[in-house]
């Protein structure tokens, strides 16, 4: 079984997943990415949301990309700088998210930032799909070529995904907003 490529990033990775399991006779019927999440996990997001407390709009950043390509992050200190504008514009919270590995990072964005925007650091603090209960929650996400992005879109969250190479083609086929910047 063959399905047509049109090479890396003509297409979205999950349409050819799609043409796969089409070809195979499969009947998709929908494309919309979904994280499931348990009732569970909803109430540990719940709990993490609590601390912060009620402050909006609710801006989560995930200024990483992951342990393997460091060449997909928009520099840190632009997100420090977008955190500012954004807080100069219409206030609100900061949620960094990430992994454990991504701790050092957030401390370095968190003290780049020139304005007194609440900020949290959740690096390591919840598992991917306590992340998607999450995102779920939030008014905006932004952030680079990731994991969090991904699950930012199948929330339903409002999305900025930050593509730092050159794509001829987002990589979310849902995203409401796609920065391609260098």
């Amino acid at each position: 079984m063959r399905v047509e490529d049109h090479g890396y990033g003509a297409k979205h990775e999950a349409d050819y997943f799609i043409a796969l399991v089409e070809a195979l006779g499969a009947k998709v019927e929908s494309r919309r990415l979904v994280v499931p999440v348990t009732d569970v996990e909803v109430q540990q997001a719940r709990a993490l949301l609590g601390i912060i407390g009620p402050t909006r709009p609710l801006i989560a950043m995930h200024p990483g990309s992951g342990p393997i390509s460091h060449a997909r992050r928009w520099p840190e200190e632009r997100f420090a700088a977008l955190a500012d504008l954004l807080y100069h514009r219409v206030g609100g919270h900061l949620l960094l998210l990430g992994d454990a590995e991504e701790a050092d990072l957030h401390t370095r964005v968190i003290k780049m930032m020139r304005t007194n925007m609440p900020k949290t650091s959740l690096a390591g603090a919840c598992s991917i799909r306590v992340t998607a209960a999450l995102l779920a929650s939030v008014d905006l996400f932004i952030g680079n070529d990731s994991d969090p992005m991904q699950l930012a879109v199948a929330s339903g969250t409002p999305t900025v995904a930050i593509q730092v190479l050159s794509l001829r083609r987002p990589m979310a086929s849902q995203m409401t907003c796609c920065l391609r910047l260098s």
